[in-house]
C-alpha cells in the first residue's frame, strides 16, 4: 500500500532499466508482506476496530545496488 502522491526518486543519472525492474520488485514483495501481516492481525483483534496506515518511502542507491526502506505504520484501534 503505497501513498499516491509519492514518487520514486532514483539517484544517479544513468540508471539501467534492469535496476528500475529490480527496484519495482522489491517493492512488490514489501508490499506483500505488508498485506500478509495486516491479514494475519486483523482476525485476532476480535472486536476491535483497526485502520491501518501503511507508508513505504524506498529509495535505490545504484553505486551499491540496494534498495533502502523506510517504513512506518500508524494505526487507530476503536471499540466496537
Amino acid at each position: 500500500m503505497l501513498d499516491k502522491n509519492w514518487k520514486p526518486i532514483w539517484k544517479g543519472t544513468n540508471s539501467s532499466r534492469a535496476n528500475k525492474l529490480l527496484f519495482i520488485s522489491a517493492l512488490q514483495i514489501i508490499s506483500f508482506i505488508d498485506t500478509f501481516q495486516l491479514s494475519l492481525v486483523k482476525p485476532v483483534l476480535g472486536l476491535l476496530h483497526v485502520n491501518f496506515d501503511f507508508q513505504i518511502k524506498t529509495s535505490f542507491d545504484h553505486s551499491e545496488r540496494i534498495a533502502m526502506i523506510d517504513r512506518s505504520m500508524n494505526f487507530n484501534v476503536i471499540w466496537n
